[in-house]
């Protein structure tokens, strides 16, 4: 429960005062809108895993045991695992209801053919399912698409490599640079989908060409 508080009331809150959504993009420079955008990366976790950690502590003072909702997700090597540690009982749900019931069908309606590409279509429907679940603006359904995006573009390389370069991908798994690497280019995916989250289209697209220098 103190960490949770800490997490949430002094952390976070402090965070909030220069994250991205909180700040003027006109009048920011482009170092200020990006240390902004690494603030509200860490400013959601905190926020939102700081009131979990207070609802885990507190269920056990009742005798509840209820799962961690969070296990170090900006240490995830790639889309799949960020989603194995992000929002763990949403994730879980989403996979459970969503995507294998419909990935299941799919694949019985075409007798196992094209699973990737199944497994694509069944990716694409559980993140707009959830997209519509955070809300009905349009920045939640963006941000579906990206992740789905994200997940079936690794979904696809790892069967691939799993399939006809197995000793490579064991390699590549196994390797500590291939690790630094992959959990440096994952968490700055997961810095940009919570800029598509919280930014409207226009505003994005500002950043973006702000950024680039367009």
């Amino acid at each position: 429960i103190l960490m949770g508080m800490v997490k949430k009331n002094f952390v976070a809150e402090l965070l909030s005062s220069v994250a991205l959504p909180f700040i003027s993009i006109d009048t920011s420079s482009n170092p200020r809108i990006v240390l902004a955008a690494y603030a509200y990366c860490l400013y959601l976790y905190l926020d939102f895993s700081g009131y979990t950690d207070f609802a885990v502590g507190l269920s056990k003072i009742l005798k509840i045991e209820i799962p961690e909702n969070f296990n170090n997700p900006f240490l995830a090597r790639n889309p799949q695992d960020f989603w194995s540690r992000w929002h763990i009982s949403l994730s879980k749900w989403l996979y459970e209801y969503v995507f294998a019931p419909v990935y299941g069908f799919l694949l019985k309606i075409f007798k196992g053919e094209g699973k990737i590409l199944m497994a694509g279509i069944a990716i694409f429907l559980t993140f707009a399912f959830s997209g519509v679940w955070h809300g009905d603006e349009a920045r939640f359904v963006r941000e579906g698409f990206y992740h789905a995006s994200a997940l079936f573009i690794f979904v696809t390389f790892d069967g691939y490599m799993k399939k006809y370069r197995p000793g490579v991908r064991k390699k590549m798994r196994d390797s500590k640079w291939v690790a630094a690497v992959s959990t440096f280019v994952t968490f700055h995916y997961i810095v940009v989908s919570f800029m598509v989250f919280s930014l409207d289209f226009a505003t994005l697209i500002k950043v973006g060409r702000r950024l680039i220098g367009v």
